[in-house]
């Protein structure tokens, strides 16, 4: 089994790297660079690329120690609704997210309950249910 990064991951953790380097708030650059939308499928306009490469740029966020929620709002969020979810809803909530448009993170209720596709805000303190995005 060979567990050489692929071409895709390397540049895409490239790119993500440079970024995270240069910029204090980097969610509307890693936006307008692709790498938000690169695990989307083409048909939501992002790159079609899989989970690898969503660890490739998970990795250098935490090499950089930011705070970009990208798990919770793109591998969590926009992954998980561009997968299941309908086609209004892919169309509403995960091809936006991909050009930064709309920022959400997987959340539980404050029953505890998780539930389909729940969303806080990330302005909203601890433990306040929203369901709005930021």
């Amino acid at each position: 089994m060979d567990f050489t990064p692929s071409e895709a991951q390397d540049e895409l953790a490239g790119l993500a790297r440079k970024i995270l380097a240069e910029r204090d708030t980097p969610w509307a650059d890693l936006a307008a660079a692709g790498v938000l939308s690169a695990g989307l499928p083409t048909s939501l306009g992002g790159a079609g690329l899989g989970l690898l490469e969503h660890c490739s740029v998970l990795a250098e966020i935490g090499r950089a120690v930011s705070d970009v929620p990208y798990l919770a709002s793109i591998v969590l969020g926009a992954g998980a609704i561009a997968e299941f979810g309908s086609p209004s809803q892919r169309a509403r909530w995960a091809a936006p997210a991909g050009c930064s448009a709309r920022r959400g993170r997987a959340a539980r209720s404050p029953a505890g309950w998780w539930r389909g596709a729940p969303w806080a805000c990330a302005r909203c303190k601890p433990g306040s249910w929203s369901g709005r995005w930021s």
